[in-house]
């Protein structure tokens, strides 16, 4: 039997909303701390695109007055948001996603040999 108990409570924001993150990206601040700052990345999207009209029908795209020019070959990264974290919390996270990881794998595991092919 514990000595001692604690319990938290969770209160959340109003303005809470999870958001997906497919990336991180982030490193060592000045102050010894981490941060991580989370992102959607997908491809671009011109603002902008310009097709030629043959018979009153839709024809090709002038791919030179498409705004940015470079949209094909760029990814754009939403942050959302981001996480300072000191090392003793960095820690606690990382054991907590390893043990969420191990719990999928082996869910996974499990599924797998539940379903043979």
């Amino acid at each position: 039997m514990p000595e001692a108990t604690i319990i938290y409570k969770y209160k959340f924001s109003e303005n809470y909303n999870p958001v997906y993150a497919n990336g991180a990206h982030g490193g060592v601040a000045p102050q010894g701390e981490i941060m991580l700052n989370f992102f959607l990345e997908r491809q671009s999207i011109p603002k902008k695109q310009t097709f030629e009209i043959k018979d009153n029908q839709l024809g090709n795209e002038i791919a030179e007055k498409a705004e940015p020019h470079d949209f094909r070959n760029s990814f754009i990264r939403y942050i959302e948001t981001g996480v300072v974290l000191n090392l003793k919390t960095a820690r606690d996270v990382k054991d907590f996603l390893e043990q969420q990881i191990n719990l999928l794998e082996g869910l996974s595991k499990n599924e797998q040999s539940n379903n043979p092919s």
